[in-house]
C-alpha cells in the first residue's frame, strides 16, 4: 500500500497546531475521503524517503517551510498495509497559501480539544464547520509531551 507521512507543527506559543482543510475525493483504493481537516502530509513518492517527502508535502499543502526533525515521532502499519509516519516540525515560515488543488485552506487551530469525542473546525470563508479526521486527532496527541 505504501507510505504516508504527516507533520505536526505547533505555533510558537504551543496553543495551535497546523492543519489543512481537504476537499472530498475518491482515494486510490476507491474509498471516499470526506471533506475535513487533517495534518499536512501525503504519499511518499518512489524516488524519495519519508524524510524527503515531508518538506515537499508541507510546501504543497500549506505554502510553508519548517525545520523537520529527521527522527519520526510515531509510525504504524494499518490493516490495509499502509505505513503512516508522523514527523515533528518547528519554526514554520512563509505564507499560508496551499499550492495543492485538493487543499481548500491551511490554518493553525487550537489543539486542546483532544479530550472531546468530536471536534470540528469552522472555515471562516464559508462559516461551515468541518470534521477533523479521527486518526489525525491521535497523531496530534501522540507523544504530546515531546512538544
Amino acid at each position: 500500500m505504501g507510505e504516508t507521512v504527516f507533520v505536526r507543527i505547533f505555533d510558537e506559543a504551543g496553543d495551535k497546531v497546523l492543519m489543512v482543510l481537504n476537499k472530498s475525493k475518491i482515494m486510490p483504493d476507491g474509498k471516499p475521503k470526506p471533506k475535513g481537516f487533517g495534518l499536512p502530509g501525503g504519499g511518499v513518492r518512489s524516488n524519495e524517503t519519508p524524510f524527503q517527502a515531508i518538506p515537499r508535502e508541507l510546501k504543497e499543502e500549506t505554502g510553508l517551510e519548517a525545520d523537520i526533525n529527521p527522527e519520526p515521532l510515531f509510525s504504524e502499519v494499518k490493516r490495509n498495509g499502509q505505513t503512516v509516519i508522523l514527523f515533528e516540525g518547528k519554526n514554520p515560515r512563509g505564507i499560508l497559501k496551499p499550492l495543492d488543488q485538493d487543499i481548500i485552506m491551511a490554518t493553525f487551530v487550537p489543539w486542546r480539544w483532544l479530550e472531546y469525542d468530536k471536534f470540528t473546525v469552522k472555515n471562516p470563508n464559508d462559516n461551515i464547520s468541518y470534521p477533523v479526521y479521527i486518526s489525525h486527532t491521535k497523531y496530534i496527541d501522540q507523544l504530546l509531551f515531546c512538544h
